[in-house]
């Protein structure tokens, strides 16, 4: 069992896009169509990452690698 730590929002924000990415797989792509799903967050506890490493269609973006070229 993996240690307990964060407040689980990374990891309810992995189950949240998963739902939407399978949402949209069902309902609006083409069969051939990669359904890819992203999460914008300032930083990211341990589940998450084992989240991302396990669902290859599952990217993060850290909120400060993009918050200055848009002017935040």
């Amino acid at each position: 069992r993996y240690p307990q730590t964060g407040d689980g929002h990374a990891a309810a924000a992995a189950s949240q896009t998963m739902a939407y990415m399978g949402w949209i797989g069902r309902n609006m792509a083409a069969k051939a169509d990669t359904v890819r799903g992203i999460v914008i967050s300032d930083g990211h506890d341990h589940r998450f990452q084992f989240a991302l490493e396990a669902i290859p269609d599952l990217h993060h973006v850290e909120l400060g690698s993009i918050s200055g070229p848009l002017g935040l």
